[in-house]
């Protein structure tokens, strides 16, 4: 009887033990679980990014984050972060390179351009000169002047064999300015307010 009873008080620890390792365990997968919502939630809520932003300014100041992340293929192939945040946002707006502004909006200020680079940003390989014509319509010299131009800002590049590729610099800047176009439709198609305080879009 008591070779049973010793018998039977170690399988008890033993199943006492297992019930401790499955509490653990669970207790650490709702963590996860809740983390990982968390973490949807700040990106799904735009409010949650304007608070952020709200506290790193004290109490006159400007604060803005633009991030991003382009995965093909289960694989990133482009990631940017950038953030500003000052105390002086008039001396920001002065701070603009009105040159550099010119040359960067004059790329996406031409519609064949933009029809260019949005092609080598969905093919998202080296494509031909035959190819770009074929999709785009535009021929000849015209094609290659608008190539020269977008080589020139570094928003793409040539590669061996006269093929045509996307740059990093070129894929981000589409990509923003496709974002920033898009909210600012929204906001003028839906913001009646002339001078609203607030405006949060979510795609």
């Amino acid at each position: 009887m008591v070779i049973e009873g010793v018998a039977l008080e170690a399988r008890l620890e033993k199943i006492e033990q297992r019930i401790e390792n499955l509490e653990r365990e669970l207790r650490s997968g709702i963590k996860e679980i809740k983390e990982r919502l968390s973490s949807v939630e700040r990106l799904e809520e735009p409010d949650s990014t304007l608070n952020l932003l709200r506290r790193s300014i004290k109490e006159t100041g400007f604060a803005m984050v633009f991030a991003g992340i382009i995965k093909e293929a289960g694989r990133e192939t482009s990631k940017w972060n950038f953030s500003h945040a000052m105390d002086d946002y008039k001396e920001y707006i002065e701070s603009v390179d009105t040159e550099f502004l010119r040359e960067f909006l004059g790329a996406f200020m031409n519609e064949e351009r933009v029809l260019i680079l949005r092609h080598l940003v969905k093919n998202h390989r080296p494509t031909s000169a035959n190819e770009l014509s074929e999709v785009t319509g535009i021929e000849g010299g015209h094609l290659y002047h608008h190539l020269d131009q977008l080589i020139k800002s570094r928003y793409a590049a040539k590669e061996e064999r006269g093929l045509y590729s996307v740059t990093g610099l070129g894929e981000t800047t589409l990509f923003a300015i496709t974002t920033i176009v898009q909210n600012l439709k929204k906001w003028k198609e839906r913001v009646k307010e002339p001078n609203p305080k607030e405006v949060s879009f979510r795609q």
